[in-house]
């Protein structure tokens, strides 16, 4: 598959997490994702010009065409991704474990702002306060990023291979019993 080719599919199943996406694909289709960010970051700093000392939130909320870009990129990244996971053999529904992410990330959210309306901003106790919500955010979430990354990797898994997502795939026949079949060979690497 090509770079078009990966593009033009990836935007044609928009809403299709169903189906299965090659780790070519799967890639060419980051690697599209990463160049419209930076053309649309680009974009931003000439139309929209920020000072050099405007807040995080300024510089996110004051880019409107990266944040309209990487909106419209999201839902096509998140089905590419449960695509890509049901190409190795793992059922989409891992995806949820991006909830996880997402509901340390709005709990360390509150845990700054409480910090911030009780006056201990920039103090120690409030930092240490903020700490102890940031730091086991950040490994979970790390952990789960890790395992997505790593699922990504993978070689495409067949269906006589044991991917119950592929086409081909018998549910009564065990995937070891060919292992003297060249064309079915066993996907996991051996140490």
């Amino acid at each position: 598959m090509t770079f078009a080719e990966a593009v033009q599919s990836g935007l044609k199943n928009y809403f299709q997490i169903v189906g299965l996406a090659s780790r070519r694909e799967y890639w060419y289709f980051q690697l599209f994702v990463l160049l419209v960010g930076v053309v649309a970051s680009t974009l931003d700093s000439v139309v929209f010009p920020l000072p050099s000392d405007a807040s995080l939130l300024d510089q996110f909320l004051k880019s409107p065409i990266s944040l309209t870009t990487q909106l419209g990129l999201l839902i096509p990244q998140i089905t590419i991704m449960g695509r890509r996971f049901r190409d190795v053999g793992f059922s989409a529904k891992w995806l949820f474990l991006w909830l996880v992410t997402v509901g340390f990330g709005v709990l360390v959210a509150f845990a700054y702002s409480s910090v911030e309306a009780m006056g201990q901003s920039g103090t120690l106790e409030g930092s240490l306060n903020v700490l102890g919500y940031l730091a086991p955010a950040l490994t979970i979430s790390a952990g789960i990023q890790i395992f997505f990354f790593i699922l990504t990797l993978q070689p495409s898994k067949s269906g006589p291979q044991g991917n119950r997502f592929a086409e081909g795939y018998d549910p009564t026949r065990d995937p070891k019993s060919d292992s003297f079949n060249p064309d079915i060979q066993d996907w996991q690497p051996r140490l």
